[in-house]
């Protein structure tokens, strides 16, 4: 697919692709510069100009989150000339960390408005809408410190945050696209209950069948049912929770004074 919209000078997907993967100062900036106003344009939309207390812009910061979550999976991606809707795919799960959500068909249209077509939309939203709205040029241009933090966390010093936010990022599908946040809580609250009723069936079955009877004995009748200890109630798995997404003072990067972006610093402890 063709990313339509985009400039006749950029970079073609599979070129943003090597680009990306090698964590570089120009690979990210030359997919910002490519594809930045559509990301921030549609973190917009999902998380309705919402900022932190502190003032951070969300949107902005999910589209941060986003583009370094590509360096470190861009490799995956068996597609390169999807790379628009792949981008798009991994903002949508960064905006829904921070509480995002919106109507599916509104949602839809606002992919069609970021120049995707319906297989791409069904891509990330599990269903392909009838009809689409054309391409829009995004209203607003992303605040000028997103660029400079996108400098600031690439190369090797860095290298080790970005890997983290990629491993956050997973699972991904066999094409290289995130599997969708909102699907994979909808998985979590499937096993849940398939697990209850596997429950129920078992005590079900258990109550059913007759205890053996003693040796010897050839009394008539039935054996009374075997005692079934009470359901645990630890029986259906929790749905996990999402990992916590604090914010960009925590990382190993990051310009003095400039706006924080909500990321989760990695670990090193192994």
């Amino acid at each position: 697919m063709s990313e339509s919209g985009t400039e006749s000078h950029a970079p073609s997907g599979a070129a943003l692709a090597v680009a990306l993967g090698g964590g570089t100062e120009a690979g990210l900036l030359a997919a910002y510069d490519a594809y930045g106003p559509d990301l921030f344009g549609y973190a917009e939309f999902l998380l309705a100009g919402r900022s932190d207390t502190d003032g951070t812009d969300q949107a902005a910061a999910a589209v941060l989150d986003a583009l370094l979550v590509a360096t470190g999976t861009a490799g995956e991606l068996t597609d390169p000339d999807r790379m628009l809707p792949w981008l798009l795919a991994l903002t949508r799960n960064e905006c829904l960390r921070r509480g995002a959500g919106a109507a599916a068909e509104d949602e839809a249209a606002e992919l069609g408005r970021r120049g995707l077509g319906p297989f791409d939309v069904a891509a990330l939203l599990g269903f392909a809408p009838a009809s689409l709205p054309g391409r829009v040029a995004p209203e607003h241009a992303p605040p000028d410190w997103l660029r400079a933090e996108l400098a600031a966390a690439a190369g090797a010093e860095a290298a080790a945050f970005r890997a983290e936010l990629a491993r956050r990022a997973r699972p991904f599908e066999p094409d290289g696209f995130p599997i969708p946040l909102d699907r994979r809580r909808l998985s979590g609250k499937v096993l849940a209950w398939s697990a209850a009723v596997v429950v129920v069936i078992a005590l079900g079955l258990l109550v059913a069948l007759p205890t053996r009877g003693n040796a010897g004995s050839s009394a008539a009748g039935p054996a009374a049912p075997a005692e079934v200890a009470a359901p645990s109630t630890a029986a259906a798995p929790a749905e996990a929770a999402d990992e916590p997404v604090p914010t960009l003072g925590q990382a190993p990067f990051g310009l003095a004074g400039a706006a924080s972006a909500p990321v989760t610093a990695p670990s090193t402890a192994r």
